[in-house]
């Protein structure tokens, strides 16, 4: 793969940072953890409690899931190339994050359509809503990556983590409050919401428009296309082996995750706030374990990290068929978030982790795209198969529960021991794979 690298004192870009420049911008980046969760908890929260409320069904629900997967692919491909299309990391940053507003603003007109066109045109910007804020996903991984010493990331992202659920708690809550007490004049909370992300959007714009880029002349690689996307997925590499484990996982996770919201709203009954609050203690779990899984990675690598998650993520779903109070669902989502923290996060590092700076957009989007193709077929295929289970258990829906940890458990079995811990950098890894070299060239 041959990375174009313009110089960094290029007459129209700025002189690299120097070190005190880049503790500035790390605190910058920690501080816009703000405005970015505020779109991300209204859309955790709130998403699947809105398309339900429009009047989406079972299997809408799962086509929702889809096309949520589906744009997070396109997005996700074009992202690095848009890298330099635009001008640089800060720019495609900028421009990416004010595009995310849009989706909020439409959503904003949806209870107002016709009962006919609501729910598809719900679906449609849910859809979009969350990919749109993933663009600019590579880009900021790369920058941040040189704001934030190697060393420190693992704490430095686990900090950043917490504030995040931190507000998403509070979000979550006081906006689930609102929703009950609205009544059937939900859907103004629900305008409420959408109104505070997308004002969020641009305070997060505006932040990124006065951080600087410690090189501004870096251009970085863009995506793979398709078919070495699948050379990709059968080199043997630590990087490969992953993104074969995640696409797999991401394949499972949809026979259970669009239906929980369906089977704690509609199937128990609970309230808005109940349906939140098990959100939010989730959140708190997560919030709370996050800097022991960030110390814990530091220590023993992100590997270690990532496969204690993987054992609990992929027995969780079948815990749900055992009781249905309502002290066992916020239990179970207890058990989420202790194990989600350290998943999601060990991911992400190992990525950082197995990639050079040049490459590293290039590794953030084969992360993004591959898991997403496996999520966008597994969701498609649970829409197709919902309603037409067998009702084995108290409610049809816990049968794609069991479903959805069997396929888990056979991932995380199968695949997680072909890809083992190492620091030795996959850059050439990812350079031999496009140029059509086996890995052991």
């Amino acid at each position: 793969m041959i990375t174009k690298r313009f110089p960094a004192k290029a007459p129209d870009a700025p002189a690299e940072t120097g070190p005190a420049d880049r503790e500035r911008d790390a605190k910058l980046f920690m501080a816009e953890v703000v405005p970015s969760s505020i779109p991300t908890g209204v859309y955790n929260n709130f998403c699947n409690a809105f398309a339900l409320k429009m009047g989406a069904s079972s299997s809408q629900m799962g086509f929702l899931a889809a096309t949520i997967e589906l744009f997070s692919m396109l997005t996700q491909l074009v992202a690095p190339r848009l890298v330099g299309i635009l001008g640089g990391r800060k720019r495609m940053t900028v421009i990416a994050t004010v595009f995310g507003a849009i989706p909020f603003a439409a959503l904003m007109v949806v209870p107002f359509l016709p009962a006919g066109a609501r729910v598809w045109a719900a679906i449609a910007l849910l859809g979009l809503a969350f990919p749109l804020a993933l663009l600019s996903d590579p880009a900021w991984g790369s920058w941040m990556s040189d704001l934030v010493p190697r060393h420190m990331r693992g704490r430095w992202m686990a900090r950043r983590g917490a504030y995040q659920m931190g507000i998403y708690i509070v979000l979550g809550l006081t906006g689930a409050l609102a929703l009950d007490r609205l009544g059937d004049a939900a859907k103004w909370g629900f305008i409420a919401a959408f109104a505070l992300a997308l004002v969020s959007r641009f305070v997060s714009a505006a932040i990124f428009a006065i951080a600087r880029d410690p090189r501004p002349g870096l251009r970085l690689s863009p995506a793979p296309p398709p078919w070495k996307m699948l050379r990709h997925l059968t080199a043997k590499t630590n990087l490969s082996g992953m993104n074969r484990y995640l696409m797999a996982m991401r394949f499972a996770m949809p026979f259970a995750g669009p239906f929980f919201s369906i089977y704690i709203l509609n199937d128990l009954g609970l309230s808005y706030t109940q349906f939140v609050a098990a959100g939010v203690i989730s959140g708190i779990a997560q919030m709370t374990v996050m800097p022991l899984w960030g110390k814990l990675a530091d220590r023993k690598g992100n590997y270690f990290v990532l496969v204690t998650g993987a054992v609990f993520f992929s027995l969780w779903p079948t815990l749900f068929i055992l009781v249905q109070e309502t002290w066992y669902i916020f239990a179970m989502y207890v058990v989420l978030g202790l194990a989600e923290g350290g998943w999601g996060m060990a991911q992400y590092n190992f990525v950082l982790e197995h990639s050079t700076d040049e490459e590293r957009s290039s590794a953030v989007a084969l992360y993004r795209v591959i898991p997403a193709v496996g999520a966008m077929l597994g969701a498609l295929v649970a829409a197709t198969i919902a309603l037409h289970m067998p009702q084995i258990f108290a409610y049809q829906i816990m049968t794609m529960f069991v479903l959805s940890t069997v396929l888990r458990s056979a991932a995380t079995i199968a695949l997680v021991p072909r890809f083992r811990p190492g620091k030795a950098s996959p850059g050439p890894e990812l350079e031999r794979q496009s140029s059509g070299e086996s890995p052991g060239q």
